[in-house]
């Protein structure tokens, strides 16, 4: 197991935002396709080795199985000790005894359901699972060497414990994490989280499901219709229309208009997305170095500040 490298971002779930029983991610048709890809590629490893491993494991197996040979030599007065308490009868002896003893407990059990047993469900996976609505939360991206995770930290505060509920793997390493409430796929709202990363793209993460293996919605990247993660040998991959053409740094969710989000990049813009349309609404370029920190103000919904490495910091009025 890979130790942890560094906790990359992280960022408050708001009270009462997620479900109480996170749902299991369902398999689609194309994920079953790729997973049986994956299983013929690999399915060499899964099996085992060579012929000849497998017949030296045999071989190891056999002589380590075989039967010892009893040493003649026995101590003085043995020969006593064994007469007296016939081991040499010792394993045809029968064990009915035994067999009657546990038959006995069978015959006890009681048939069909303990009338003690209010919920014969596994109530403790359940309420491992269940979150409840004054349990605080917190979003850690977490970039290990070989794998990066968003892991849901829960906080008990009657019990003190803390602990993560879930994790959920996106693959690149996360840079800058912004909870959001909407989205293409949920227009009446969610609990989700806004991804930025060394991708050209904002991925958008669905927090109410265990073990997803893709978003639910990405901002650029890839254009609509293509296949997503896929390249093909010898063509350069195309990008949406508006999408950035380096890292994410920062992100930023208008508190009054839910389904604005504001984006700074390493390609020294900054730019407005609508969550719902999953598309760039406007592309600020008044910075000279990578875009570091966006924020909208808290009050004034068309009022955002900006920081770069240019070393200068801008309000920008809509």
């Amino acid at each position: 197991m890979s130790e942890k490298a560094t906790i990359s971002a992280v960022c408050w779930i708001p009270r009462g935002a997620a479900k109480q029983m996170p749902q299991q991610y369902e398999l689609t048709e194309e994920d079953k396709q790729e997973l049986d890809e994956i299983a013929q590629q690999h399915g060499d490893r899964v099996v085992g080795g060579s012929d000849d491993d497998m017949d030296d494991g045999a071989g190891a197996a056999s002589s380590s199985a075989a039967p010892k040979k009893k040493s003649s030599k026995k101590s003085k007065g043995g020969d006593d000790f064994e007469s007296r308490f016939n081991m040499d009868a010792y394993d045809d002896e029968s064990d009915f005894e035994g067999h009657q003893f546990f038959s006995a407990l069978e015959a006890d059990r009681p048939k069909g359901k303990d009338p003690n047993i209010v919920n014969d469900e596994d109530s403790e996976d359940g309420e491992a699972v269940e979150i409840r609505p004054d349990d605080l939360l917190l979003l850690a991206a977490s970039a290990e060497q070989e794998w990066s995770v968003l892991e849901v930290y829960l906080y008990d505060e009657k019990g003190g414990s803390f602990y993560v509920h879930h994790d959920v793997p996106v693959g690149s390493y996360p840079l800058c994490l912004e909870w959001i409430n909407q989205a293409s796929t949920h227009p009446e709202g969610g609990n989700l989280v806004a991804v930025g990363s060394f991708e050209h793209h904002i991925d958008i993460w669905d927090l109410d499901v265990l073990d997803a293996l893709e978003p639910v919605a990405s901002l650029g990247g890839a254009p609509a219709g293509s296949s997503s993660g896929k390249k093909k040998v010898g063509k350069k991959k195309s990008k949406a229309a508006g999408s950035h053409n380096g890292p994410t740094l920062a992100l930023s969710r208008n508190p009054h208009q839910r389904h604005v989000l504001a984006s700074g990049s390493a390609d020294e813009t900054v730019k407005v997305w609508d969550l719902l349309q999953t598309t760039c609404l406007q592309t600020y370029t008044h910075h000279s170095n990578k875009v570091q920190c966006v924020r909208w103000h808290p009050i004034e919904p068309a009022i955002m500040l900006t920081a770069s490495y240019d070393k200068t910091v801008a309000l920008l009025v809509g």
